[in-house]
């Protein structure tokens, strides 16, 4: 009767031990899986946001262009007034001085 006794305890001691041993396996296995989980979405949040960052930086190179473009255009157009405008003057001055000389 002891050494069946003794059976069941050795038994009963390697059954739990056997449980214990399947449960930090699992565990081990989810937190692996967690753990890559979480890597494959912190690269997600990285790639997401250094995209987002270069379309930004993109954003503002074309729209940094775009004004240099249009004030450099502008530029030009209030100079070439401007120059229309003097050139315009002095035709009428050179006009207004013969004038008078006649």
């Amino acid at each position: 009767k002891q050494w069946y006794q003794r059976r069941v305890a050795v038994g009963t001691f390697f059954f739990f031990v056997g449980i214990f041993s399947y449960v930090i396996f699992v565990f081990s296995i989810f937190c692996i899986l967690f753990l890559v989980f979480i890597g494959i979405f912190s690269y997600v949040i990285f790639v997401f946001i250094t995209f987002i960052l270069s379309l930004f930086l993109v954003g503002i190179g074309i729209s940094v262009y775009v004004m240099f473009v249009f004030i450099t255009f502008i530029l030009f157009v209030i100079l070439d007034c401007i120059g229309y405008v003097i050139f315009v003057f002095i035709i009428f001055c050179i006009f207004f001085l013969v004038f008078i000389g006649i």
